[in-house]
């Protein structure tokens, strides 16, 4: 929308303005105004993150998580990336990423028999994605230098023999997951998924499988719990503060929790109890009637250092 109120206000000017340089046109003028604004403000798509030009190979026979936990294994360090050793040892990534280029859901379903494998595979794919989207900006110092909050728009990814945007995996994930809950999108999954930022859940290193999905989805959502870059309570201000992912999902969160207990009674602090492991659950009792405030993004990348070991 921003991209296109400015080129009609261009057009407007060019319109009023008085005589023209020979041979240009109109629309050969917007047309470099539109390129211009699209790098500058991200309106155009910023990448592909496959190779266009290679062709599919057959739709394999099986499908495993190797090469991503290899990914995972050897790079996630205290919820973090190491994105310089991936930069360095990135075949693995690229090996599952041809792989969920070729085979899907859609392509072979016998391999994806339930929404928990479905859930899995989406979720995975795009940590992965996200993962390959850091790498192809030269791993900036934020994830806005990567796309920031178009980075889902930005990114275009081969996946199942089709291209899909890196938000469509993500639309995908939760839908499939709504399944998995029986009442609602899952508001688990949200813990899931990798942003590139400080401020975001740290990234699991585990592959998402879809046999144990539900002992991960509980996992990841007390160790959210349990991150103060999550959840703090603020007792002189009597403030229960939360992190973006939690501030944005909050109706998400209660649905899943009201489905749960089978009435309409549910609140944010009842949905944080359900999901929080024993110490923390008392921990959070001390915010009853507490307002909900915002934890800042934190926009920085999530890269590991060796300054964090």
């Amino acid at each position: 929308m921003k991209c296109k109120t400015t080129v009609n206000r261009l057009t407007d000017m060019w319109n009023r303005s008085g005589p023209r340089q020979k041979g240009v046109t109109l629309r050969q003028a917007i047309l470099a105004v539109w390129v211009l604004v699209g790098l500058g403000w991200g309106c155009v798509p910023k990448t592909d993150l496959f190779d266009r030009q290679s062709p599919l190979p057959p739709i394999s026979e099986t499908f495993d998580y190797r090469d991503w936990t290899t990914v995972l294994l050897e790079n996630v360090k205290d919820g973090l990336i190491d994105y310089e050793h991936l930069a360095d040892h990135a075949a693995p990534l690229d090996r599952f990423l041809d792989l969920v280029a070729s085979v899907g859901p859609q392509s072979a379903p016998a391999l994806f028999a339930n929404h928990l494998d479905r859930t899995a595979y989406y979720v995975n794919t795009y940590n992965a994605g996200v993962l390959k989207a850091v790498l192809v900006a030269g791993v900036p110092e934020t994830m806005h230098d990567v796309g920031g909050p178009q980075l889902d728009h930005d990114y275009s990814i081969r996946v199942d023999r089709q291209i899909r945007k890196l938000g469509d995996l993500r639309q995908a994930a939760r839908l499939e997951s709504e399944d998995n809950a029986r009442i609602a999108c899952d508001a688990r999954i949200e813990f899931c998924f990798c942003d590139a930022a400080m401020g975001s859940s740290p990234i699991y290193r585990q592959a998402f499988q879809g046999q144990s999905l539900e002992h991960q989805l509980a996992d990841v959502a007390e160790a959210a719990m349990n991150d103060p870059k999550m959840v703090w309570i603020d007792h002189d201000k009597q403030t229960l503060n939360l992190a973006l992912v939690l501030r944005d999902h909050q109706e998400q969160f209660i649905a899943h929790r009201a489905g749960q207990i089978g009435t309409d009674g549910a609140t944010m602090l009842s949905a944080l109890l359900n999901l929080a492991d024993g110490p923390r659950r008392a921990w959070l009792n001390r915010a009853v009637g507490y307002a909900i405030s915002a934890i800042p993004f934190d926009r920085r990348l999530n890269a590991w250092t060796r300054g964090d070991s």
